[in-house]
């Protein structure tokens, strides 16, 4: 099933006016909720800060900068300067301070916020820079909570990629990237018992039969498949997140 999801505006209590926030309200399954507990876009105006709405403690919070230049603040983590097209990745405790974004310049960023499966891990920091030459085409893994996509274990205060690895999550869940040309297409295959959130950054998409435009998402389950074909130059996030039935929660 393919649930087409609009961005929409989520101004969150005391968030500074300057900031334009927008959220996809996840469909909330009777049966099963998945580890993509929250999505969010946000426009940052020069020397703006951005703190995500609650609830943000005991998570892994994936940020995505679409362009501009960020600072991370993220205690008890150094800060982290980051740009274009870099991922930022922190895990945060069940009692510590929520982490926050300052806008260096005119930025905007994408969010994921995603539920962890084991606690038997401390929370991390990790960046991943752009690795432009290695994400052009398909998609391209860049966090992920399995062992056999090699994820890089963090052992400093703050763990930088340097030869285009996943970061570490605490769940079995994948974000993924594509940068696609028109008319060509990107495929991913999952396993049952997952979903696919897909969110066109820019440009314009089909999946199958379906439309889906930039700042448009797609929610899918049920579907182990997935094709994205570009009906125009396009960049895609993906999330692949497991679901988990509410009778075990």
């Amino acid at each position: 099933m393919i649930t087409l999801l609009q961005a929409a505006a989520a101004p969150p209590p005391g968030q500074e006016t300057a900031v334009t926030l927008h959220g996809y309200s996840l469909p909330d399954n009777a049966a099963a909720t998945s580890a993509l507990a929250a999505a969010l876009m946000a426009e940052l105006p020069a020397g703006s800060l951005f703190t995500p709405p609650p609830p943000v403690r005991d998570m892994d919070i994936l940020t995505w900068v679409h362009r501009g230049a960020l600072r991370a603040s993220a205690p008890p983590f150094p800060p982290e300067d980051l740009t274009d097209d870099w991922l930022h990745a922190v895990g945060t405790a069940e009692n510590g301070a929520p982490p926050l974004w300052q806008a260096l310049q005119d930025s905007s960023l994408i969010q994921f916020h995603i539920l962890p499966e084991t606690q038997d891990s401390a929370p991390e920091q990790s960046v991943r820079p752009a690795f432009t030459a290695l994400e052009d085409g398909g998609f391209r893994i860049l966090a992920s909570g399995f062992p056999e996509d090699d994820p890089e274990d963090n052992p400093e205060a703050t763990l930088i990629i340097t030869d285009g690895a996943p970061l570490a999550l605490r769940s079995r869940t994948r974000l993924l990237h594509a940068a696609l040309p028109c008319d060509e297409g990107a495929a991913y295959q999952t396993t049952p018992g997952r979903a696919l959130f897909v969110l066109v950054v820019e440009g314009a998409t089909r999946i199958g039969e379906t439309p889906v435009r930039a700042r448009e998402a797609a929610l899918i389950t049920g579907e182990e498949n997935l094709t994205v074909i570009a009906s125009a130059p396009s960049v895609i996030l993906l999330v692949d997140s497991p679901l988990t039935p509410r009778s075990l929660l």
